[in-house]
């Protein structure tokens, strides 16, 4: 369990680019914040297909 000092030491860190982001997200339309989204969501299903072993292909190819 991480300690007092270092959950606060992490979000002083964290704080500032967290501020930047949301700030960023208001000037972005309905529309455009949908988009995002969209393209986050098919950015990160096509990292975890990478990093998540497919049983089927590795026992199609023996590793």
């Amino acid at each position: 369990m991480p300690s007092d000092a270092a959950i606060g030491e992490v979000l002083g860190h964290l704080m500032p680019m967290l501020v930047a982001l949301n700030d960023a997200e208001s000037e972005f339309t309905s529309d455009e914040r949908a988009a995002i989204r969209r393209y986050l969501e098919l950015a990160s299903d096509a990292v975890m297909r990478v990093l998540t072993p497919d049983p089927s292909r590795s026992a199609a190819t023996g590793r």
